[in-house]
């Protein structure tokens, strides 16, 4: 078995010692020990995963979420809780957008090559675009043949299996990572306390994945204890993003059959995938949009589904007369309905995309994710005293900025416009602008995705680590996390953070390969 002691992992000398169990911890130990690497991951968590120890500090009404709503700590972390869409970066990301004060280091080339792979880990097929039927019309700065695609298992176990078996790398559950010990530039050990008391862990190379605040957290500590360490200290922490998710409109389509093309469509060769429209401006926050049904209580939605159960939970009142239309116009679909229960409850270990049976051109509610653009005034730092326990907890003061809600109200905007224009489709928004920026910043909440904390860059003037994701100052300490992205996208950011991942652990395997690995000695 795989998993460790505290007793056995400080006699070893590893050649990579990866800090945390979650996405990016596990695609990077997986990859390394897979390609010869002697591995050890060290998890705060147990094998299960759970609500995390440690609350950071928030402002009274802050737009971020607290951690036991956001993280989890164990073998997996929060894919857990992940929803399961998978959504590559677009090349208009990599591209050079002044106005956002930041960029990335690398090409789109070098970030798609491991997308592929990325995608295999999640068991999906990486086809993240669909042919756009001929008769539909072209919309200027509008994309209407993307994808996200649906992971279906919640811990892919093909990669479970790889992880825990005899095979797999060494891992250390329940042990908390408390510092580190340096030789110059290099980290010669890290410190970490659990059920034995407080050791030190060896490696060659050392990677932070341990989500984007708690890697941040530990550099912070890093850099309080010897000021200067880190080269892109100045960085650290600051232009904090997330997401922006909601809705504010209503979208009715020409007909009945365009709308079911932006459904979830099971195809046999692949996981779900649902159509979306992709907006990506050079100088305002990218946006995806994708239509979800109106409320249950709501019955212009036309389901007979919903409106059975709507009918059986207590329909709003004057609705009644109306949901029980849509039943009697298709008595069947509510037993189909049913059927999909059961089949859900058989499986309780898979995901299933969300049930929309576009019965007619609308209304339907269009959601959207949107770019946080990078804000200065976004920011994750140290408290200045520690608290009960001894550590310093961090304050975040999480703010998504001017500039990021009025761009996502001006794409709904466009949007509609270009709808109308077409005849394609018919967006409702409220006509005044300040009423639709008010709720896209009341339906603004994030804390999971958590981004630019560490933001990657070409100097140290300009961020916290290299290309390699190497933390600018050291030789072998390195960080796999969303906090490294420069921008946050209009994707989900967790087939990203595999990605680039894999990336990582190919880069420390063909480093240790030259020469540079101390091998897997006893101390």
């Amino acid at each position: 078995m795989p998993y460790v002691t505290q007793e056995t992992a400080c006699q070893i000398h590893y050649d990579l010692c990866v800090i945390g169990a979650g996405a990016a911890g596990l695609a990077v130990a997986d990859s390394a020990r897979q390609n010869g690497l002697s591995v050890l991951i060290v998890e705060r968590g147990g094998e299960i995963a759970s609500v995390p120890r440690r609350e950071p500090l928030l402002p009274v009404g802050s737009p971020h979420d607290p951690a036991h709503k956001t993280t989890r700590e164990g073998l997996g972390g929060t894919l857990s809780i992940w929803g399961g869409r998978c959504v590559p970066f677009d090349p208009e990301d990599f591209s050079d957008r002044p106005g956002l004060g930041a960029s990335w280091p690398i090409s789109y080339e070098d970030y798609a090559a491991w997308v592929p792979a990325a995608s295999a880990l999640f068991e999906v097929e990486p086809r993240y675009n669909v042919a756009t039927p001929a008769d539909w019309p072209t919309l200027e700065g509008i994309r209407m043949d993307t994808v996200e695609l649906l992971s279906r298992h919640w811990f892919p176990a093909e990669l479970r299996d790889r992880l825990t078996g005899p095979n797999g790398p060494d891992i250390l559950l329940d042990t908390e990572v408390t510092g580190m010990s340096w030789s110059d530039r290099r980290v010669r050990a890290i410190s970490v306390t659990g059920s034995a008391g407080a050791v030190s862990i060896s490696a060659a190379d050392v990677v932070l994945a341990c989500g984007g605040l708690q890697s941040t957290q530990l550099l912070l500590e890093e850099e309080r204890r010897k000021p200067g360490r880190l080269r892109g200290a100045s960085w650290l922490g600051r232009g904090y993003m997330g997401h922006l998710t909601g809705s504010i409109s209503e979208i009715t389509f020409r007909d009945a059959q365009t709308a079911a093309a932006f459904t979830y469509n099971a195809r046999p060769d692949s996981a779900p995938g649902r159509r979306r429209f992709l907006m990506l401006p050079p100088d305002g926050p990218h946006i995806a949009l994708w239509i979800e049904s109106i409320a249950p209580g709501d019955p212009r939605h036309g389901s007979a589904e919903i409106s059975a159960k709507t009918l059986l939970r207590g329909a709003p009142s004057g609705t009644w007369a109306a949901h029980l239309a849509n039943v009697l116009r298709r008595p069947t679909e509510p037993l189909s309905g049913l059927r999909a229960a059961m089949r859900r409850a058989r499986h309780p270990d898979q995901r299933f995309p969300d049930r929309l049976i576009a019965r007619r051109p609308g209304p339907y509610r269009l959601a959207y994710h949107a770019e946080h653009l990078p804000s200065p005034t976004s920011i994750a730092a140290l408290c200045p005293r520690p608290g009960p326990d001894g550590t310093r907890p961090l304050r975040i003061d999480f703010d998504y900025g001017a500039d990021t809600i009025q761009g996502t109200v001006e794409a709904h905007r466009k949007l509609a416009r270009a709808l109308e224009d077409s005849g394609f489709a018919r967006l409702e928004l409220d006509p005044d602008d300040d009423v639709l920026a008010q709720r896209v910043r009341a339906a603004a909440r994030d804390g999971y995705h958590q981004i630019g904390l560490t933001r990657m860059s070409c100097s140290a003037d300009k961020g916290v680590v290299d290309e390699g994701c190497r933390v600018f100052g050291t030789d072998n300490l390195y960080v796999a996390s969303a906090s490294v992205f420069p921008t946050s996208s209009q994707a989900n950011p967790t087939l990203t953070i595999v990605a680039l991942a894999l990336r990582l652990a190919d880069r420390l395997v063909a480093n240790q390969q030259r020469g540079t690995s101390a091998g897997s000695a006893v101390a």
